[in-house]
């Protein structure tokens, strides 16, 4: 097989890959797959069927799979996972994010869902059942329970001090939200004001008064919300004003485009797939166009 060049077109791209797949060479298939970068990659992988597209995956680097995996929606990787190894399953499921997780967990029968979840660190197991917890189109579906907080007596420097050691765990750090000692939400803080400040200045001289919505809302309001008011970071509240999570701007987008796709399909008479057209049994696109 020959090595994808940097000219070669999706086409000739995809006749390359199914003439290794056809043949059963793994080699194959990672020769054509490695040069590609991840959107190349996840659009050759969408077009395959449910076999085929496991077969290929299980080529890619642990990195490179890791970034497409996370670039599917749900019922692909749920699609992705039964045609993969016990160990594999795993590996994906532990480095989604919780709100990734319950999207995922959303699409699999209940009994893999429950082996996913007790496969998880009592840390990771936690996370993910509480974003559970939330009814089905709920925001608390799609929020991330991952951020850091800071309060009021604060310092600056004690908060950016709380941004550096939580760095890699959260979600968001340009927006942090500023709790009392029982999470109750009082105000925001921007990255931005925390660097401008002086290390001693305190916290409740820095905060704004916070916008944020019920875990219950649904999740389409929630997300227009949080684009109409052009913030990066909408805190999430229980029905006690304590802080349960946040919704980021690049999940209330996700949220809205997957929305607007659903209005435009039902708007032509037809159901949204929620798999790519290609890789779509002939059956569900007839029963979705019914």
């Amino acid at each position: 097989i020959m090595i994808k060049s940097p000219n070669l077109s999706f086409d000739a791209t995809a006749e390359l890959l199914a003439h290794a797949l056809s043949n059963g060479s793994l080699a194959g298939i990672a020769r054509v797959l490695q040069p590609l970068d991840v959107s190349e990659t996840l659009e050759q992988l969408e077009r395959l069927n449910t076999l085929d597209r496991a077969v290929a995956y299980r080529t890619l680097s642990k990195g490179r799979a890791l970034e497409v995996f996370e670039r599917f929606d749900a019922p692909v990787q749920a699609d992705l996972l039964a045609g993969l190894q016990d160990a594999q399953v795993a590996e994906v499921f532990t480095a989604l994010s919780p709100d990734d997780r319950v999207a995922l967990l959303d699409e699999l029968p209940a009994g893999v869902a429950n082996r996913l979840i007790l496969g998880l660190n009592e840390k990771d197991r936690a996370l993910t059942t509480a974003v559970l917890g939330y009814p089905r189109g709920a925001v608390g579906r799609y929020m991330s329970p991952q951020f850091v907080t800071t309060s009021p007596d604060r310092t600056a420097a004690e908060s950016l001090a709380r941004v550096r050691a939580q760095l890699d765990d959260a979600e968001s750090v340009y927006t942090i939200p500023v709790t009392d000692g029982r999470r109750h939400l009082l105000g925001v803080v921007s990255l931005r004001d925390l660097l401008r400040a002086a290390d001693s200045d305190p916290v409740s001289d820095l905060m704004k008064a916070p916008l944020s919505v019920p875990a219950t809302l649904n999740a389409e309001e929630a997300a227009r919300y949080c684009a109409d008011a052009k913030v990066l970071v909408l805190p999430v509240v229980d029905s006690e004003n304590r802080l349960v999570g946040i919704l980021t701007v690049d999940d209330a987008l996700r949220i809205l485009e997957s929305a607007e796709s659903e209005y435009s399909a039902r708007s032509g008479g037809s159901e949204p797939l929620r798999r790519p057209y290609l890789a779509t049994p002939v059956r569900a696109i007839v029963r979705a166009r019914v």
